[in-house]
Order: structure tokens, then sequence, then C-alpha cells
């Protein structure tokens, strides 16, 4: 006769572990809420089952939460997460046996994320040298971890990761510190740096950051100057920068000229009406004196700026004397009627009717 045999296949065991899972604000798991599942003893394949969330996470203060995209399995935490524990809970079933499901929860442990303040750190190098370095900041002032002070090197909260160096003899970040350092003979100029910091806690969170430097040449050494020029027709003065001098980056000395100086704001004194003649300060540093110059004391401030960038400035004083041509002195007939006797009488000045530069007062 016929006999029937049923058999009855149970589902394979599922295991579904619970795990934690350590992340930074703005970053995603690298690994699935499945990683270490297993159906009937073997890893689970992402084809032979469904994730689904039971529970979200709680958000906490109003701030973003983790989440499980049940697609891929992976958590994300979003930028602006507050730190703390989240709880995700979730359902993972089999597909060939929708009934045959586990339950499971993600834990995410989200870190502190480091508070960056910009920092614009500018410096003008009153002294340099050519064999000293300076610290001049740290970029970890007024940086936080939560709230405790953002500290680099041994015991510290935080690391520093130099992502956007800059050549030698120009400003650098110690990473083991957060120091900002001038090496000697930096030129003038402004510097960027970009750097993360990181906490050294797990999860690791990291911030970017941007430091600027501006290194400002010395300002220039400007010396007082006295000219006298005498009114023969349009004339020029030597260039009152010829005893200046710019201070380069190792510290010597160079004489200024119109090349690595610009002369700025002059003003001349007394000043003259629109239209009347009046001294020029030249870009080269000579004063062009017209020939319809009035005579007199004409006192000509200015600044004198380094043609670097950033640029720094100093005021001088130039006094011109401008003095009248000279004229030959002219001398007017004589005739005087002399005594006869033999007493010595004076009859008069052969002076009375000369003139000195057109004045009747020859003496």
């Amino acid at each position: 006769g016929t006999r029937t045999v049923v058999v009855t296949v149970g589902a394979p065991e599922l295991v579904v572990p619970s795990k934690v899972y350590p992340l930074a604000p703005g970053t995603t798991s690298t690994e699935t809420v499945i990683d270490t599942a297993t159906l009937g003893g073997n890893p689970v394949s992402s084809t032979a089952v469904t994730i689904a969330v039971v529970t979200p996470a709680t958000s906490l203060g109003g701030t973003p939460t983790p989440t499980l995209n049940t697609t891929t399995g992976k958590i994300t935490v979003p930028t602006g997460t507050k730190s703390g524990t989240y709880n995700i809970v979730y359902r993972v079933c089999e597909v060939l046996n929708p009934s045959n499901c586990k339950t499971a929860t993600a834990t995410v442990v989200v870190g502190e994320v480091p508070v960056i303040t910009p920092d614009n750190l500018p410096i003008v190098p009153s002294t340099p040298t050519s064999t000293t370095t300076r610290t001049i900041g740290n970029i970890l002032t007024n940086d936080t971890v939560g709230t405790q002070s953002a500290t680099a090197g041994t015991g510290g909260n935080v690391t520093i990761t130099i992502t956007s160096p800059i050549t030698p003899n120009t400003p650098v970040i110690d990473p083991t510190t957060g120091n900002v350092q001038i090496p000697p003979t930096t030129p003038p100029g402004v510097y960027t740096i970009t750097y993360d910091v990181c906490t050294t806690a797990t999860p690791v969170a990291c911030t970017s950051g941007t430091l600027t430097v501006t290194v400002s040449q010395p300002s220039p050494i400007i010396r007082p100057e006295n000219l006298t020029v005498t009114q023969t027709g349009t004339s020029t003065t030597p260039s009152i920068l010829n005893n200046d001098d710019i201070v380069k980056p190792d510290g010597t000395t160079a004489s200024a000229t119109g090349s690595n100086v610009t002369i700025t704001n002059v003003v001349v004194t007394p000043g003259a009406a629109p239209g009347a003649p009046t001294p020029t300060l030249n870009p080269d540093g000579t004063i062009t004196v017209p020939g319809t110059l009035p005579p007199g004391v004409y006192t000509i401030t200015y600044d004198v700026c380094t043609t670097a960038t950033p640029s720094t400035c100093v005021s001088g004083t130039t006094v011109l004397t401008v003095s009248p041509t000279a004229t030959a002195p002219t001398a007017g007939d004589n005739a005087y009627d002399v005594p006869t006797s033999g007493t010595a009488t004076v009859v008069g000045t052969i002076l009375n009717n000369d003139t000195v530069d057109g004045v009747a007062s020859a003496t």
C-alpha cells in the first residue's frame, strides 16, 4: 500500500547579539548590526534576513539622534548629535521563515566633539634675529572638549594633525603642544595652516581648524631731513630716503628706496592756495621745487611704508628752506667836494646809493 511521511523541518536558529557602537558625530559605522549574527550557526547574509527598527533612539536635548539604515544595517550619527549614549532596538527576521525573528539593541556611544575657535595671530618682529624661533600663541587657546579645555601631549585630551603644512622658514604648528612658532628669518606675509583636532577618548571625534598668521616687516627707520635750495628756477632736491633704512627679516638693514618703500599722506606747511606753486614730494623721495615758489621755510610731513604685505609705516618730517636768488650789489657813482684844509674830514659814504638784492640798504 501507499504510505505518506510528513517531515517537519524547523527554522534554523537565528542569533543576533546586541552590540555597542562608539561613533563620532558626522560618521557612519563601518560594520553592520548583523555582522556578528548567525543563522544555523553560519554568518548571516544580508539577503537572508530583513532588518526593522522597533524603537528608534531618543534625542538628548532636542539634538539629532543616531539612525539605523535597515537596508545596509549601518548606523549613522548626524552632525550636531549631542554626546551621550543612545539605544536603537531592532528586529532581524529570516526571509525564508518570516516568523523566525530575534530582537537586539544597538547601543551607540557618541563622543564629545572638540570645539575650535578660529585663530588669527598678528606678529610684528620688532627685534628679528637669524637664530631665534619664537612662540607667538597656541591654537588650542579657547578650544574645548565638552566642559574641559583642549590640551595636547602627554595626558592631553586631543591630538593635532596638520592637514595643510607650509614651507620651511614660515610659521608652523607644533602638533605635540599646539604652539605656533615663527622660525628665524620668516619673510613678511599672511600664512594659513589647516589642521584637525581629534579627541583621544573613544569614540574619536575630530574638528578641522584654520590658523592665519600675519607676519609684518619691522617699521622703516626714518631720520629727519633739513634741505636748502636757492631759488634759481625749478629744481629737484636729493631724496629724503637717502639716510633712511628698512629692516630685513634677519635683522640687518638695507637702504630705503622707491622700490622697497612707498611715501604716502604728504602734507606741506604752509599750504598753498589752489593753483599756487608748492613743493612736491615724489615717489623716489626727491622734492620738486617750482621756480615760482616763494622763498621761505616749508615743513613736509609724510608716512614711509614698506612694500611688503602686510605693510608697516612710520611718519617722517623734512624741513625745506627755499632761499631767494642772490643778485649782485649795485653801486652808484659818488662825487664829493673836499675842503682844502689840512684837517681830515668825512664827506660821505660811497654806499649811500648802493643796493643789495634790490634794497637800498647796503652797509
